[in-house]
């Protein structure tokens, strides 16, 4: 059985949530290929997991959050991404508070 979560969009990012097994909130991170080159997917990378690290109080407790980074977000500086990742929490917590 597929367990298919529910979507958020940002202009540089997508959000899949699920409902967790535990009572953290877990975070997941896809960046392919077609994003950039390894030093862009891995900067990328490190800003979404920094902003989980510092934000993921704002979050409802128990969801798994899977982050996908679009093309768009190859493009964009630290501080564009992170008013994105911003955008993408606060619909999250609106959508999914318990």
């Amino acid at each position: 059985m597929k367990t298919t979560g529910k979507s958020v969009h940002q202009i540089d990012f997508i959000g899949v949530v699920l409902t967790g097994r535990q009572p953290i909130t877990r975070l997941g991170i896809t960046v392919t290929k077609k994003v950039g080159t390894a030093v862009t997917r891995n900067r990328i990378k490190r800003i979404v997991r920094e902003h989980f690290r510092n934000n993921k109080t704002r979050l409802p407790n128990g969801i798994d959050i899977h982050i996908i980074a679009k093309n768009s977000s190859a493009t964009r500086n630290s501080i564009e991404m992170r008013h994105s990742l911003h955008r993408l929490f606060d619909d999250v917590t609106r959508r999914f508070h318990h």
